[in-house]
């Protein structure tokens, strides 16, 4: 099954991708964080237009949407963010 993972580089995220990459999955991850790897995309979802051809090309069957700001600080000066 294709799926997309955003938040791919967090703590749940991690350990989903490894999960279902286990279980025979085809997965795309998703994440602000740098990283280089065949199935990941470095993007911010607030602004997907960078990899929206992509994401369309993959065709994901199912999204796992953990992408999220985690810094309280932010959160709170940020309301309209989180």
């Amino acid at each position: 099954m294709k799926i997309l993972v955003t938040g791919s580089e967090g703590c749940i995220g991690t350990r989903l991708v490894a999960y279902l990459e286990s279980q025979g999955h085809d997965i795309l991850c998703l994440d602000i964080v740098p990283r280089f790897r065949s199935n990941y995309l470095m993007a911010n979802i607030l602004n997907l237009i960078d990899v929206e051809e992509k994401i369309i090309e993959f065709n994901p069957q199912i999204v796992y949407h953990l992408a999220s700001i985690v810094s309280r600080i932010i959160c709170e000066n940020a309301i309209s963010m989180a």
